[in-house]
């Protein structure tokens, strides 16, 4: 994962709101929430490649 990305992630993980996660990454509010949003892409997608890796299936949150 990019550490922009990474950063973006553990910013709001952290608690942080996108202006806050802006303003440490020193970017937009747009380009924050695309940093983090792509960070929470790359999780969901590195998640569904480990499951099946190890035989099961990917766990549906939406249910």
């Amino acid at each position: 994962m990019p550490p922009v990305e990474r950063a973006a992630l553990r910013l709001h993980l952290e608690g942080h709101s996108i202006d806050e996660i802006a303003r440490r990454l020193e970017t937009s509010r747009a380009t924050a929430w695309k940093r983090l949003h792509a960070g929470q892409e790359r999780l969901k997608r590195t998640e569904g490649r480990h499951a099946t890796a190890m035989g099961g299936q990917r766990r549906d949150r939406r249910a």
